[in-house]
């Protein structure tokens, strides 16, 4: 040390002066004063830390003498790193190495980075032909490895560059006799020797022969590098994927759907399961250890999905990318490990991607608190609905990792979906069209199987933190309802106030538009809170499908296929969210809907279910899943009584609150 300024606060800066025949020599050192520990850098207080490691950092621990020293995780009882691994302690941390990176690292440095003056790719190794360095892929190209305990070529003999003699043969390989440890593989019609574990780079269209079966090679390549990926002190181990699990997976295959852009079919994968899952079992595997993604498992190809039949611009498409289907089997398997860190910590308003969850329950829980809170006099409700512009798109990668940290997702898992986000490429396809492939940094592709979850976790943060306000989410489709209490509206003489007009709200300058009624969740909800123009309009829509069954009859179809035509396409949309509006229509409305079914009844010639009974059936039905789920956010307002076997009544003050979802619900369910 030349100064005393690197010495902590706490500390003593002392000078040791020592005399030699020539010359006098100082040395600096810091001594940290007494009720401290440390080295004189750092130096802690022994009352506010004492045996507590609190004042320690991640991957330190508390020492009595040197106040916070690094864990050694390498030297635990079970080591943190995979059995092909070898674990190398860091300050804070640790590296989880290839046995390969390792020698390289220790034995030939210099391979590494220079051979022959050039610098070598990623996952290509340096190797000693006729006395010349060059680079050469270790799994398709080499003849002689660099390596004295490995070097073997295809003409039979064993070269030894050094004095240390050959490992033992293991078996006979097209002419080569492969060391031990080596596999025999069959690439591009050649049997050669490869390291299964550590010297491969290239897997020829993710063929991996680790059991001496031989594959054929199809495009395209799939390149891997020997890399480590970094795991924090709180988790120790990558999530792994079992051979079993993927073999259940294929042979789930839906054989119909669509290749991805890699050319591999869902058939493909279904029928030949068995041969392709342990292969893709050690590819996953490697993908979630190394926390890289292979590039050919992130190509997409896009393509634009009309919203509405009449397309005025872009923003009319939603871009739908095809992926992988490998990818999305691996996807499918990722996901159930992910929810088990995060579903916990979720926002419960958020309504889309959820077990036991639907568009009604967020409609109806919407309505709910705006009618318990418009019982109380002197009260109004203002509602703001939120719209995200290409919501998937505009994911950050490196933000969306830090907020799965904070949601206790290991940093081995955040690292790999950080991977899979970035360096997609991608083209769009319209008709016979294709576009020039683009490499894509944001957002997440509309079609993966993580997509919405992701985009769940990246809004979740996303809450309200006032009473009376309440942040209802669906995906991308928000509504921020604002249950606001006119404090002022009378005087100490009973006289009321006029109400003055609401204060028109802004946006980044831009104001927003207040309208009468609007299309929340599909469903058209009016100032009023009325359900007239939300049924006529279902009534529009039945009445133009019932051409359709018209047209059936004409063709002598059995009553029965008119049936579940009626079901499927007229029935749908008459009961389309119907715990929500039910109960709140007129007998008026309800007539009108009746006569829809009772047309429909004269075509077919057979009775149907009336809506009445279908509106019963489906609020029960709802009813006791939420009954039955305490992570639902309604779950709450079906309290059962002391005895058990009804439930306690909703108190309303209207009769729009009485006849909304959730006073039904408990009416309907205390008359079983």
């Amino acid at each position: 040390m030349t100064s005393c300024d690197s010495c902590h606060s706490q500390a003593t800066c002392l000078k040791l002066e020592t005399e030699d025949t020539s010359s006098t020599s100082t040395t600096l050192s810091c001594q940290c004063k007494d009720g401290f520990v440390g080295d004189g850098i750092n130096c802690y207080d022994v009352k506010e830390c004492g045996a507590d490691s609190s004042c320690c950092s991640a991957g330190y621990e508390w020492s009595p003498k040197q106040g916070c020293v690094d864990i050694d995780e390498c030297s635990l009882t079970q080591s943190p790193c995979g059995a092909s691994q070898f674990c190398q302690n860091t300050q804070g941390s640790f590296e989880c190495v290839t046995n390969l990176a390792r020698r390289k690292r220790s034995v030939a440095q210099s391979a590494q980075f220079s051979c022959g003056g050039v610098l070598c790719p990623h996952g290509m190794d340096c190797i000693t032909l006729n006395g010349t360095a060059s680079c050469a892929d270790p799994c398709e190209h080499y003849t002689v490895l660099d390596e004295p305990w490995r070097a073997t070529d295809y003409t039979g003999q064993v070269h030894s560059p050094t004095a240390t003699s050959a490992a033992p043969v293991q078996f006979s390989c097209g002419g080569v006799r492969c060391p031990h440890g080596m596999d025999c593989i069959t690439l591009n019609g050649a049997a050669r020797c490869a390291d299964p574990c550590q010297h491969y780079s290239v897997l020829d269209d993710f063929w991996r022969s680790t059991d001496y079966r031989t594959y054929e090679r199809f495009q395209p390549t799939y390149t891997y590098s020997n890399t480590y990926c970094y795991h924090r002190n709180s988790h120790y181990h990558y999530h792994s994927v079992t051979e079993k699990d993927v073999l259940k997976l294929f042979r789930k295959q839906n054989p119909r759907k669509a290749p991805g852009p890699d050319g591999v079919s869902p058939a493909t994968l279904r029928h030949c399961a068995e041969e392709l899952a342990p292969v893709f079992t050690d590819i996953f595997n490697i993908s979630l250890e190394s926390c890289h993604v292979p590039a050919c498992f992130k190509l997409s190809t896009i393509v634009p999905v009309p919203k509405k039949p009449r397309i005025t611009g872009l923003n009319d498409y939603r871009p739908v990318a095809l992926t992988s289907v490998v990818m999305k089997s691996f996807e499918r398997l990722v996901l159930p490990h992910l929810k088990s860190f995060t579903s916990p910590l979720l926002d419960p308003l958020q309504f889309a991607y959820k077990a036991n969850r639907s568009v009604d329950d967020a409609i109806n829980l919407a309505l709910h608190f705006i009618l318990q809170h418009l019982d109380s006099p002197g009260t109004y409700a203002r509602i703001l609905f939120v719209d995200f512009s290409s919501a998937f798109n505009t994911i950050l990668p490196a933000l969306l990792q830090d907020k799965l940290s904070q949601l206790n997702v290991p940093d081995s898992i955040c690292r790999w979906i950080t991977d899979f986000l970035t360096d997609r490429r991608q083209c769009v396809r319209l008709g016979k069209n294709v576009s020039t492939t683009r490499t894509i940094n944001t957002g997440s592709p509309q079609g993966c199987v993580l997509s919405p979850l992701l985009f769940s976790l990246y809004t979740n943060c996303c809450t309200s933190s006032h009473d009376s306000v309440k942040l209802i989410k669906f995906a991308d489709d928000t509504t921020l309802i604002g249950l606001i209490s006119d404090e002022d509206s009378g005087d100490d003489c009973g006289l009321q106030e006029s109400h003055s007009p609401s204060p028109p709200l802004a946006l980044t300058d831009s104001p927003i538009t207040t309208v009468d009624s609007i299309r929340f969740l599909d469903t058209t909800i009016t100032q009023d809170l009325k359900w007239e123009p939300s049924i006529s309009s279902l009534i529009k829509k039945a009445q133009q499908r019932m051409y359709f069954l018209r047209q059936l009859k004409k063709a002598k179809l059995p009553a029965q296929m008119m049936v579940q035509f009626y079901t499927a396409i007229i029935e749908s949309i008459l009961t389309s969210s119907i715990t929500v509006w039910y109960a709140g229509a007129t007998v008026r409305d309800r007539h009108r809907l009746q006569r829809t079914v009772r047309s429909a009844e004269k075509v077919i010639g057979c009775s149907l279910p009336s809506l009445q009974d279908l509106y019963v059936s489906r609020t029960r039905g709802r009813a006791g899943r939420i009954a039955a789920d305490p992570s639902h956010p309604g779950h709450g307002l079906f309290e059962p009584l002391p005895s058990g076997r009804r439930l306690r009544s909703i108190r309303t003050r209207t009769s729009r609150h009485k006849n909304s979802f959730f006073p039904s619900a408990v009416g309907l369910m205390n008359t079983l």
